[in-house]
């Protein structure tokens, strides 16, 4: 009998190379949690009515106007009812008269974990989409960590209408960039170790979804994507003005487009760069400014030089807000030199973009610069809830206590990744696992780099706010869900693919 209850986490353990078996957590248990959100222009109230699942019975659930709220977990640890059914629907307060429903099916596996969303009814979405969604996943992680995928389920759904936008030709989008861009890649590269899911979404450097997932799913059966974007990935592989390098650049992005086979069926590709920022955060506050211009030089050239090899019909350059604005420059203090930098960079490629008719840039700074200066007119734009003292906050309430003097050793990040509160120090299984290459050899690929960095710090150390609708930081340098969505927003409006 215990052989058989443990079948799910001994077939998962022997896949990734353990050579135990945990019996106090090999038990099968699914757990996930919800977010509900009202992109309706009125109130609305939520049901959520779940059947063979630990998670909580919601009735009449009040939301204004574009606000979201996690609901918790709904889980499935049961041996034999290992399917549980979550009925989930909302109803408009006024006379518009909107409304939705659909099903969660939360399936408790012997491989692996699936989460089916079923039956949409009504002006519905699930994971910013209007039709069926589903979801794979393992419990553990290879540091034996929980994994926790988060799913949204959003009253209203947004219109997205290809005829006669920028995209009304296009086959294929290719996407390269960093951590603002990946909706999984390193989180497949490390086996779901960073970002740790939760505090993250979904392998996403955000609480929820980022810009270009939003655009995934809202493009689901019209256009594919093909997304290079790896967190923390650098364009200079290490870059002589910091500490840092990254085995992802994007140099390996554009090897990986390369052998991509499925990704070259066809010649009406738009591309779109966004990356830069991994080169410059780490910049000391001693470097010279005068060397200011020739290091934003070396990474846009580089950048330039990618675009011209992947010859897309069109590309599209998103400039890098001002990086100036997060919470690790402030509490660095090298903003005069992220300020300078930030604008030089977008300078010369928005000049090389006006000297090439299929290449497009695309500037932050109006959008960014609404965010500081009238954040009440950010959010009524973009449809966000974000407070005007919390712009330059961090989510993240994470003390820097006694560990100044760590944060820049490898081997500080390596023992929080590998460390485990749910395994007691002195069980056997916790020995084991520290002396496993497999958990501590990912920080031997992964260096120091703030994108990776600020994410195993929220993740494992300090707290987090409970509201990060009202925060643009979820951590010291990654944006929130909400600033996301607005991102979505701007880039979808250059596309013409939104009102």
């Amino acid at each position: 009998m215990i052989k058989t209850l443990c079948v799910k986490r001994s077939l998962y353990s022997a896949l990734i190379g353990f050579s135990f078996i945990l019996p106090s957590i090999c038990l099968a248990d699914a757990r996930s949690e919800l977010i509900l959100e009202n992109n309706c222009s009125t109130p609305v109230e939520f049901n959520v009515r779940p059947r063979d699942s630990s998670g909580a019975t919601i009735i009449n659930k009040k939301l204004e106007p574009f606000e979201y709220i996690n609901i918790g977990d709904y889980t499935n640890s049961e041996i034999i009812n290992y399917v549980s059914t979550i009925n989930i629907d909302f109803h408009s307060l006024d006379s518009t008269n909107d409304s939705g429903s659909l099903q969660y099916i939360l399936t408790n596996g012997f491989t692996a974990n699936y989460a089916d969303f079923k039956n949409l009814i009504g002006d519905i979405n699930i994971e910013h989409q209007n039709s069926d969604y589903s979801y794979e996943w393992h419990s553990y992680t290879t540091t034996l960590k929980r994994r926790i995928p988060i799913f949204t389920v959003s009253a209203c759904k947004t219109q997205i209408e290809i005829r006669g936008s920028k995209l009304k030709d296009v086959e294929r989008i290719l996407i390269f960039g960093d951590s603002l861009s990946d909706y999984g890649n390193l989180y497949g590269y490390t086996n779901g170790t960073i970002p740790k899911s939760i505090p993250y979404n979904k392998g996403m450097f955000s609480n929820g979804a980022v810009w270009s997932d939003i655009l995934n799913n809202s493009l689901k059966d019209k256009i594919k994507i093909s997304n290079y974007a790896v967190g923390g990935a650098t364009v200079v592989f290490e870059p002589s003005w910091t500490d840092i390098g990254l085995p992802y650049t994007l140099g390996t992005e554009i090897s990986s487009y390369s052998v991509d086979t499925g990704a070259h069926d066809t010649d009406k590709t738009f591309a779109i760069f966004f990356i830069g920022a991994n080169d410059y955060l780490t910049i000391d506050v001693s470097q010279d400014p005068s060397t200011i211009p020739d290091i934003a030089k070396q990474v846009t050239d580089k950048i330039k030089v990618a675009i011209q090899s992947v010859k897309a019909s069109k590309t599209l350059i998103i400039g890098l807000p001002d990086l100036s604005l997060t919470p690790e420059s402030i509490e660095i203090g090298n903003q005069a030199l992220l300020k300078e930098v930030s604008k030089l960079h977008n300078e010369y490629l928005k000049q090389f973009a006006d000297m090439d008719d299929n290449v497009d840039f695309l500037s932050l700074d109006e959008m960014f610069n609404t965010l500081i200066n009238d954040t009440d007119k950010f959010n009524q734009t973009y449809s966000t809830n974000l407070s005007p003292d919390k712009i330059h906050k961090s989510c993240w309430l994470g003390s820097y206590f006694a560990l100044n003097s760590l944060l820049d050793k490898k081997e500080f990040y390596k023992n929080l990744l590998a460390s485990n509160p749910e395994i007691e120090e002195n069980d056997s299984r916790q020995l084991q696992l520290n002396d496993m290459d497999l958990n501590l050899n990912v920080m031997d690929k992964i260096p120091l780099n703030s994108d990776i960095t600020s994410a195993i710090l929220a993740a494992e150390t300090g707290t987090l706010c409970a509201n990060p609708q009202e925060f643009a930081f979820f951590d010291k340098v990654h944006p929130t869900y909400q600033v996301h969505k607005a991102l979505f927003k701007y880039i979808a409006s250059y596309f013409g693919i939104i009102s």
